[in-house]
């Protein structure tokens, strides 16, 4: 008996052991069908690689130039006085006399903004020993002024410099609504490209087709106009307002047909 059963235990291990390598067989089958089916395309085929897209690019740009209608002038107020509040006191007098003068010109209250408040200790001449003493103090007070009227800059500052206004640090010119102005420019700028690529494409003996991408950039070069505190004895500070100008590029990418 202990014969037979040895001789059935010798059986079983190779039935055992070739099912065990037939489960492992048809593991990898289905494991390499997985595979191969996430890499292929849907429906099972390989695509061809499609061609790139010929097509003709260019550059074009666009400039657009006004009057400007728009005046920002910081002008202000510095005084000095033995102590600080002398010379705050003395600040505000003069500062409170030039804004009253811009209202008085035609400049509205929304128009007037401070920009600046400064008070300052001044000091003698350094001594050999090191030290130095306040000898006063001096106080400024910056505004930036709106000016809506153009013609009107050179009398308004004339008139805040009569108040008591003792420095006029900037002036500069701007377009109150640049759109229209972008608007010309851009279209200036379309034709401009478009009259490109047509040229191109008549060279190269092919026709344009449908437009493939658009990009577009806007600069706005306008120039800053700058005054000191020279002026005429009688006369109004002259002003030179100058023009502004938008430019606009764009590039386009047209289709070769």
């Amino acid at each position: 008996m202990a014969n037979d059963r040895s001789g059935m235990q010798h059986v079983r291990q190779p039935l055992r052991q070739c099912r065990q390598n037939r489960r492992v067989h048809l593991l990898r089958i289905a494991a390499l069908g997985l595979l191969l089916s996430a890499c292929a395309p849907d429906g099972g085929a390989v695509e061809a690689p499609v061609a790139a897209q010929q097509v003709i690019s260019v550059s074009g740009t666009g400039v657009a130039a006004a009057r400007p209608d728009i005046a920002l002038s910081r002008l202000g107020v510095t005084a000095q006085g033995d102590t600080a509040q002398a010379a705050m006191a003395a600040n505000n007098t003069l500062i409170a006399s030039v804004l009253q003068s811009l209202r008085k010109g035609g400049v509205e209250e929304r128009d007037l903004n401070t920009l600046a408040l400064q008070l300052q200790p001044r000091y003698e001449r350094q001594t050999r020993a090191g030290e130095r003493q306040v000898i006063g103090y001096t106080a400024t007070n910056v505004v930036e002024v709106k000016i809506r009227d153009i013609d009107a800059v050179g009398r308004l500052l004339d008139r805040a410099i009569e108040a008591g206004a003792n420095r006029v640090d900037s002036l500069r010119f701007q377009i109150a609504d640049p759109t229209p102005l972008l608007v010309t420019a851009r279209e200036a700028a379309w034709q401009n490209a478009l009259a490109q690529a047509q040229q191109l494409a008549t060279l190269a003996g092919v026709k344009l087709g449908s437009v493939t991408s658009i990009r577009s950039y806007q600069h706005s070069p306008g120039p800053v106009h700058e005054v000191s505190m020279a002026r005429a004895a009688s006369n109004a500070v002259p002003i030179a307002a100058g023009s502004q100008s938008q430019q606009v590029t764009i590039e386009v990418s047209w289709a070769i047909e």
